[in-house]
């Protein structure tokens, strides 16, 4: 029997989440500073690009692979979602290992990093309405929206919360992307 796509994208969020917590628990100074950097930072330290790595991998992979279970036509579009996003990850990892060392692989790394988000934020109110509209699924674009305005904050210089306005589009986001796949 072959696993439902809801489960596949389940274990993708579980793990994404369950190895960023590794990499705040390894080096938690990166995120309680007051000037807080975001994600990406933990992929640049010797001590969190294991797990910071295999986070983005795995995530990368398991939404593929679900995208890959949802063979009705009927979920096209969500089909093509996870794949963007398994895509944008990639890039995102991808982009991450040299962002330090030069402005132009810092730029390419911000503008893939905001793609990222940004999609997140622009399918949040797609996903809900596939995902039945309930309350939870109201609360989860809701997180998203406002994880979005604090990562667009930081990067105008208004508020150094980037790390804050990630976790909270993760967090927001990653309950409407299970929810949706439940409709397969």
């Amino acid at each position: 029997m072959r696993p439902r796509a809801a489960t596949v994208v389940a274990a993708s969020q579980v793990c994404f989440v369950a190895l960023l917590g590794v990499c705040v628990a390894l080096k938690p100074g990166l995120v309680i500073k007051r000037n807080e950097g975001g994600v990406s930072n933990y992929g640049v330290h010797w001590e969190t690009v294991i797990p910071y790595t295999m986070a983005y991998a795995l995530d990368a992979g398991l939404l593929a692979r679900a995208a890959r279970l949802l063979d009705r036509p009927a979920m096209a579009t969500l089909r093509l979602v996870l794949r963007v996003l398994s895509v944008l990850l990639i890039a995102t990892l991808v982009t991450t290992y040299g962002y330090t060392s030069a402005l132009a692989l810092k730029d390419i790394h911000f503008v893939v990093g905001s793609i990222l988000i940004l999609f997140e934020g622009a399918s949040a109110p797609w996903l809900w309405r596939l995902s039945r509209r309930g309350v939870a699924a109201i609360a989860g674009v809701a997180a998203t929206v406002a994880g979005l305005v604090l990562c667009a904050l930081a990067t105008l210089g208004a508020w150094h919360v980037l790390f804050a306005g990630q976790v909270l589009v993760i967090a927001g986001y990653a309950p409407l992307l299970v929810g949706a796949t439940r409709t397969d």
